[in-house]
């Protein structure tokens, strides 16, 4: 429950996101912007005309929230361990890009339109962006080898508590199913790939993409780095599994500095 209540508040919250950045579009807008496609999955892309980019994100996500839902009762059941639903956050997380995309889209588009609208974007590709995790530059920048260097000391100082290993297990659960303890072991690493990959893209186009140049365009600049940040970091204490509260502080202080 406590993973259906964390992926709930996560959704009602990019939801409220996106609708809070609709007023300053609609009042550049010589048209009124159809707030109601922005619920459905690439609805935005499929009011336009644009079947192509609509379909590319609507089909993966309806697959998705499909299959989340239907394993959704299965979860938990055959051993009693709480298990993340990941098929619904992997929705979420494209939900979020697909959303966004539009949004810059918008953005860029009431800019060439008006040059004195001050509403904010970063007018990069998507492409580059989905990518820019895998660059060099970035993987080898100093704030991702201290923050990855601190993983591995937190996973080696954790471990130090944990009286069993590898060998030990039997089998795993995932998705409702049990498997062997290898088919089981390389479904988690998979799918713990790309989840922190989605994360990664995702919670920036959230925070960075929406929340951050909205408050920016109506009350300031240091009222949208804080407040974003702070937001950044509260909602991340109610992941499930957080052991230390301590490393939110780090976090919002991170994204401020970055």
């Amino acid at each position: 429950m406590m993973y259906q209540r964390n992926f709930y508040l996560k959704l009602a919250y990019i939801l409220f996101i996106i609708f809070s950045s609709l007023p300053p579009l609609s009042h550049a807008s010589s048209s009124e912007i159809p707030t109601g496609y922005l619920l459905l999955p690439g609805g935005t892309y499929f009011y336009e005309g644009d079947y192509k980019t609509g379909a590319t994100f609507a089909i993966p996500e309806i697959g998705l929230l499909t299959a989340g839902v239907l394993i959704n009762d299965k979860m938990g059941k055959q051993d009693k361990t709480p298990e993340l639903n990941v098929p619904s956050l992997l929705f979420f997380q494209l939900y979020t890009v697909d959303k966004w995309s539009y949004f810059q889209k918008e953005v860029l588009h009431q800019k060439m339109e008006n040059p004195g609208f001050k509403l904010k974007v970063d007018d990069t590709p998507l492409s580059e962006l989905m990518s820019s995790p895998f660059k060099p530059k970035v993987v080898s920048s100093p704030l991702v080898v201290a923050f990855a260097l601190l993983g591995i000391a937190d996973g080696i100082y954790g471990y130090a508590g944990n009286k069993r290993s590898f060998s030990d297990i039997t089998n795993v659960t995932a998705m409702g199913n049990k498997m062997s303890r290898d088919s089981g072991t390389g479904y988690y690493e998979g799918m713990a790939f790309a989840v922190s990959y989605g994360a990664g893209v995702s919670e920036e186009m959230l925070f960075r993409g929406f929340m951050l140049p909205v408050i920016d365009y109506k009350y300031g600049k240091r009222a949208g780095l804080v407040s974003s940040s702070l937001t950044f970091g509260l909602l991340h204490a109610f992941n499930p599994g957080l052991q230390n509260p301590a490393y939110t502080g780090i976090v919002c202080r991170k994204r401020i500095i970055n």
